[in-house]
This record gives structure tokens, C-alpha cells and sequence, in this order.
């Protein structure tokens, strides 16, 4: 059966979740997904939907809270563009987040449900790195832990 995608699958969850990410796609321009830490990873959030613009889908590893990511996805619509890598962006808290491009562990480890939904695996993914309570970025080598030990998905880690 096919959702909106380019999916075939027969199993009810599957083709439950695919419905609610087309929903939310289709009210709000993109659905987040929100995965929580296991054992061996941290929680994360990225969006499915962004594609359908012409713009990356985005990643934040290292939270539950896929909030930040609807305000970020407007900027790029607003402006019509990605982020540039290691673009540093205010989205209102105390210290801007910064974008980078991220490479294929996006696709692999990350955003697996935004590929099963498209049909594909077409599309960039910028991670949007969470600073920590002075401001450092993951890839930096002064910044501080847990931030310090979230993956950076691209070259940028120093």
C-alpha cells in the first residue's frame, strides 16, 4: 500500500506513522521526530519535510525537544536557502545555536524514517548543534560535558 510516499508496507504501525508525518506535513510544512537515548546514543530530533521545498532536512542530537527545529525550518523557507555550514543562528535563547552540513551518518544512524518516507535517500541534512552553558559548540575542544560528547556529523569537529 502506498502513503503519500513512494513506501510499500502491509504493517499497521508503519503505515500508522507514515499517515501521521504526511499530516503533519501537509498542516504544517514538516513533521519532527523525536527519538529517545538509548543505551548506546543520546535522544534526538530531526524534521521530515523540508525536501519538499528544496531545503535540508535538520538534526539535533542530544535532546527530546524537536521545538527549535519549526522555527529554524521557517528561517530557511523565509530566506529561501540552507544554512551555510557553520552558520551560528539566534532562534531566541541565551546563546545562538550553529548549523552545520552533516554527512552520511545523517542518513545511516539518524534520519532512517525520513528516507523510509520519501523513498529515498536524496536528500542533505544540516545538524543544528546545541551550544552548552557558555556558549561552546560541540566542535569545539573547550566545550563542556555532555555537550562536548554529542556527535558532529561532518568535518567541523576540531
Amino acid at each position: 500500500m502506498t502513503i503519500g510516499s513512494r513506501i510499500l508496507t502491509t504493517d499497521p504501525d508503519l503505515l500508522r506513522l507514515h499517515k501521521d508525518i504526511e499530516n503533519d506535513i501537509r498542516r504544517y510544512g514538516r513533521s519532527v521526530m523525536c527519538i529517545g537515548a538509548e543505551d548506546d546514543s543520546p535522544a534526538f530530533a530531526y524534521t521530515i519535510g523540508n525536501v519538499n521545498v528544496g531545503l535540508p532536512e535538520l538534526l539535533m542530537i542530544g535532546t527530546l525537544d524537536g521545538a527549535p527545529l519549526n522555527p529554524l525550518s521557517q528561517k530557511m523557507i523565509e530566506r529561501g536557502s540552507a544554512f551555510d555550514d557553520g552558520e551560528v543562528v539566534s532562534i531566541g535563547g541565551k546563546y545562538p545555536v550553529k548549523i552545520i552540513d552533516a554527512d552520511e551518518r545523517a542518513h545511516d544512524d539518524y534520519t532512517i524514517q525520513a528516507g523510509q518516507y520519501l523513498g529515498h535517500e536524496d536528500y542533505r541534512v544540516q545538524q543544528v548543534l546545541i551550544p552548552d552553558k557558555s556558549g561552546g559548540y560541540p566542535d569545539d575542544p573547550e566545550c563542556q560535558r555532555p555537550y562536548a560528547n554529542m556527535p558532529v556529523l561532518g568535518h567541523r569537529r576540531h
